[in-house]
């Protein structure tokens, strides 16, 4: 009994094969007899590709990778702070080098806003970074449609508070385009490499010549503001302690000298009068002496560690040019195009024989009927 209801499984198996081999040979015939068909689909995908190749710009790609060194004990607090009064609340203890925080820096507008008002020199026109972009992009043709009120604007002000309403209008979207969305993606983006303590930035966009300058100007930026903002309470406590000892200085000096005139004026004289004022300079000096040498020795030990508190961020790979092109090649368009034509000629094609078989199945049961 059990090796009798075995038997059929194996027949239906073949079954299946061979409906699937006469599906093939069915689909094949379809497609060979069509060939016609096939060869106008790959005609026109091949030439849309290569007009989309021929009308999509290229892009340069600048990298920039560089490497921060911290010292232990300053844990990275200041930027901590900074991060989260510009609305970068990450989280986490103070007590562990975080790259991250770095990257959420280098997209705050703090740091883009500040690297677009810097001037750089394309094609022999020195400008701000954000009218070259402008430029570059064609951004008034663009804004014409969706910003006509800053359709036609050139930066004027090198000063972010000193921002029209339009101006800061269009700031705020060469933002987006750097950090959002851009021709599908962001223009800017960072990476923390494998390697300790490495990162980099890359910039893409379609002026050779602004990208490397710019993603230089992005990285001075994040630079110059983390080692301020790292050594900001450190460099506080110098300047104050700075300020003490010029102050007893200038005190000190002004009593030597004192003592000195009195001296001058009293050389030939012993009277108890003139030797107390004498005493009382001589105390006052002898005072702002031990004053002077405490506050020297304050400063040299507030200026040693705000050198430790220093951190060490070098570059290691500078982009110049030339860069990496990034354009479709014309091989490969030709593929790119031979390919889409062919899979969309051979749905096509097998969706209308299997229509066709439909249609004939649903006649022949309502003739039968």
């Amino acid at each position: 009994m059990s090796s009798q209801k075995a038997n059929p499984q194996p027949i239906n198996d073949d079954n299946a094969l061979l409906e699937l081999i006469l599906a093939s040979r069915k689909f094949g015939g379809e497609l060979v007899k069509n060939w016609r068909i096939i060869l106008v689909f790959l005609a026109v995908f091949i030439t849309l590709s290569l007009i989309q190749k021929k009308i999509t710009k290229a892009t340069y790609k600048a990298d920039l990778s560089f490497m921060v060194n911290e010292d232990e004990g300053s844990k990275l607090s200041g930027l901590s702070t900074v991060l989260e009064d510009i609305g970068f609340g990450l989280g986490g203890t103070s007590s562990e080098y975080n790259l991250e925080k770095i990257m959420e820096l280098m997209r705050s507008k703090r740091i883009l806003y500040a690297a677009l008002m810097e001037r750089i020199t394309v094609k022999g026109k020195e400008d701000f970074i954000a009218n070259h972009m402008i430029e570059v992009y064609n951004l008034h043709k663009v804004w014409a449609k969706k910003k006509p009120k800053i359709k036609d604007l050139w930066f004027v002000h090198d000063s972010i508070p000193d921002f029209t309403i339009e101006e800061n209008t269009a700031i705020s979207m060469l933002y987006k385009m750097i950090i959002e969305d851009s021709d599908g993606g962001p223009l800017l983006k960072s990476e923390i490499l494998d390697m300790p303590a490495i990162m980099t930035l890359t910039l893409t966009t379609r002026n050779e010549e602004f990208a490397y300058k710019t993603v230089q100007a992005i990285y001075e930026k994040l630079g110059g503001f983390y080692i301020e903002k790292t050594t900001e309470k450190q460099r506080e406590t110098y300047e104050l302690i700075s300020t003490e000892a010029d102050s007893i200085k200038a005190v000190l000096l002004s009593k030597e000298f004192d003592l000195a005139n009195f001296e001058d004026r009293n050389q030939s004289l012993v009277g108890n009068r003139a030797i107390l004022n004498k005493a009382r300079l001589e105390r006052e000096v002898f005072i702002l002496n031990s004053l002077y040498a405490e506050a020297v020795v304050n400063e040299e030990v507030a200026k040693f560690t705000l050198s430790k508190k220093i951190p060490f961020i070098q570059a290691i790979d500078i982009p110049t040019a030339p860069l990496k092109k990034i354009q479709i090649s014309f091989t490969k368009a030709i593929i790119k195009g031979f390919i889409a034509g062919l899979l969309l000629a051979m749905l096509f094609l097998i969706g209308r024989r299997v229509y066709r078989d439909a249609i004939e199945s649903v006649s022949e049961k309502e003739s039968i009927d």
